[in-house]
């Protein structure tokens, strides 16, 4: 892939055969390709199969700077000067993302705006994604991405899985190394998430019913036992 560089080669390329201006003047449609899903340790990987993360592309709701309700789609059309919120979401428990190797441009000529890492080489087309949970993110930026005869800007990333039970998924996202997202507090976010202490560490509960059975049938030493080793 390209990186930001490559944006500047591609409209120096087109120099003699159409004006700069009709090039950063055009409108395009959107296309948003599906999510690449890739496993941080394929051992993890279940016959369920893949949990249907997805990708969507909204107008920035400038009154607000917030995401639009409606997303972009091959009819809309947006410019230069058009904010563009970004949406990723895996409605899964088990398994934590990391957004990572998006791009914007065509297929052919993709330009790189989030890097291996998960993090943004240049914020102004795309920054950092913000991440509110271990399976949803938000970030904004321009689609300033123009190449002669596009009719639409292709969108792509990569959505990295981890099991969210392993010490090392929780160091792996969300990014914390990225230059414009050193503020967030990802430690507290993990350490705060009840979805995944319930996940990972169920309790059992005993009902009234059931401590009467256990008395009445003698098993004292098992009742016992399972109270202790819920409590320690």
């Amino acid at each position: 892939m390209r990186n930001i560089l490559g944006v500047f080669s591609i409209l120096v390329h087109f120099k003699t055969k159409c004006d700069y201006t009709e090039i950063m003047n055009m409108k395009l449609g959107v296309k948003v390709e599906l999510p690449n899903i890739v496993y941080d340790n394929e051992s993890i990987i279940t016959s369920t199969g893949h949990p249907k993360c997805k990708m969507s592309i909204h107008r920035t709701d400038l009154g607000t700077n917030q995401c639009a309700r409606q997303q972009l789609g091959i009819h809309d059309k947006i410019d230069w000067s058009t904010k563009l919120c970004y949406i990723w979401h895996c409605p899964t428990l088990k398994y934590a993302m990391r957004v990572e190797n998006c791009w914007m441009g065509s297929p052919r000529h993709p330009v790189t705006i989030l890097d291996k890492n998960g993090c943004s080489p240049e914020k102004i087309m795309l920054e950092t994604p913000v991440y509110s949970s271990y399976n949803k993110a938000v970030a904004s930026g321009f689609a300033s991405i123009r190449q002669e005869n596009m009719k639409h800007i292709h969108f792509g990333c990569t959505i990295r899985l981890c099991h969210v039970c392993d010490v090392s998924c929780q160091a792996m996202t969300p990014p914390r190394t990225c230059n414009d997202n050193l503020t967030n507090d990802y430690d507290a976010m993990w350490a705060s998430s009840s979805k995944m202490r319930n996940f990972c560490y169920p309790t059992t509960t005993i009902s009234p019913n059931d401590l009467n059975s256990n008395l009445s049938s003698g098993n004292f030493k098992f009742l016992i036992f399972t109270l202790s080793f819920l409590l320690s």
